[in-house]
Protein backbone atom coordinates (compact mmCIF):
# COMPACT_ATOMS: atom_id res chain seq x y z
CA UNK A 1 0.00 0.00 0.00
CA UNK A 2 2.85 2.11 0.96
CA UNK A 3 4.19 2.08 -2.33
CA UNK A 4 1.16 2.79 -4.41
CA UNK A 5 0.54 5.74 -2.36
CA UNK A 6 4.24 6.95 -3.04
CA UNK A 7 3.81 5.86 -6.81
CA UNK A 8 1.04 8.91 -6.78
CA UNK A 9 3.30 11.65 -5.67
CA UNK A 10 3.77 13.36 -9.08
CA UNK A 11 0.55 13.21 -9.96
CA UNK A 12 -0.63 14.94 -6.43
CA UNK A 13 1.93 17.65 -6.41
CA UNK A 14 1.18 18.40 -10.21
CA UNK A 15 -1.98 19.61 -9.15
CA UNK A 16 -1.31 21.03 -6.35
CA UNK A 17 1.72 23.69 -7.83
CA UNK A 18 -0.59 24.12 -10.73
CA UNK A 19 -4.36 25.26 -8.38
CA UNK A 20 -1.63 27.29 -6.40
CA UNK A 21 -0.12 28.73 -9.44
CA UNK A 22 -3.56 29.59 -11.07
CA UNK A 23 -4.98 30.97 -7.76
CA UNK A 24 -1.97 33.60 -7.69
CA UNK A 25 -2.41 34.85 -11.45
CA UNK A 26 -6.13 35.45 -10.85
CA UNK A 27 -5.68 37.68 -7.65
CA UNK A 28 -2.89 39.41 -9.87
CA UNK A 29 -5.53 39.31 -12.75
CA UNK A 30 -8.64 40.63 -9.52
CA UNK A 31 -5.75 43.67 -8.78
CA UNK A 32 -5.71 44.71 -12.27
CA UNK A 33 -9.78 44.51 -12.87
CA UNK A 34 -11.44 44.54 -10.03
CA UNK A 35 -13.66 41.50 -11.19
CA UNK A 36 -15.08 39.96 -8.21
CA UNK A 37 -15.46 36.57 -9.56
CA UNK A 38 -11.45 36.16 -10.00
CA UNK A 39 -11.12 36.73 -6.11
CA UNK A 40 -13.92 33.98 -5.84
CA UNK A 41 -12.19 31.49 -8.05
CA UNK A 42 -8.97 32.32 -6.57
CA UNK A 43 -9.84 31.54 -3.13
CA UNK A 44 -11.66 28.49 -4.54
CA UNK A 45 -8.45 26.84 -5.78
CA UNK A 46 -6.90 28.22 -2.56
CA UNK A 47 -8.55 25.94 -0.74
CA UNK A 48 -8.62 23.39 -3.37
CA UNK A 49 -4.88 23.03 -2.95
CA UNK A 50 -4.59 22.99 0.46
CA UNK A 51 -5.58 19.19 0.89
CA UNK A 52 -3.91 18.93 -2.62
CA UNK A 53 -0.49 19.93 -1.14
CA UNK A 54 -1.20 18.38 2.36
CA UNK A 55 -1.38 14.86 0.40
CA UNK A 56 1.69 15.62 -1.87
CA UNK A 57 3.92 16.25 1.36
CA UNK A 58 2.10 12.97 2.47
CA UNK A 59 3.21 10.38 -0.58
CA UNK A 60 6.53 12.53 -0.79
CA UNK A 61 7.54 11.41 2.40
CA UNK A 62 6.38 8.00 1.65
CA UNK A 63 8.30 7.93 -1.63
CA UNK A 64 11.04 9.12 0.23
CA UNK A 65 11.66 5.96 2.28
CA UNK A 66 12.33 4.16 -1.10
CA UNK A 67 15.55 6.22 -1.92
CA UNK A 68 18.89 4.25 -0.47
CA UNK A 69 21.79 5.54 -3.25
CA UNK A 70 23.70 8.65 -1.37
CA UNK A 71 23.37 10.63 -4.60
CA UNK A 72 19.45 10.37 -4.64
CA UNK A 73 19.76 11.08 -1.22
CA UNK A 74 21.40 14.58 -1.22
CA UNK A 75 18.87 15.48 -4.12
CA UNK A 76 16.35 14.40 -2.38
CA UNK A 77 17.63 16.65 0.65
CA UNK A 78 17.46 19.48 -1.72
CA UNK A 79 13.48 18.92 -3.35
CA UNK A 80 12.23 18.62 0.58
CA UNK A 81 14.11 21.99 1.13
CA UNK A 82 12.40 23.58 -1.95
CA UNK A 83 9.22 21.49 -1.52
CA UNK A 84 8.87 22.86 2.26
CA UNK A 85 9.91 26.51 1.21
CA UNK A 86 6.94 26.31 -1.72
CA UNK A 87 4.26 24.76 0.65
CA UNK A 88 5.03 27.50 2.79
CA UNK A 89 4.83 30.38 0.70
Amino acid sequence: MIDSLAAWHHFIVHFAVSFTILAALLDAADFLTRNTRFTQTSFLLTIIAIPCLIAAVLTGNLAATFVTDPEQLTALGQHQTYANIAVWV
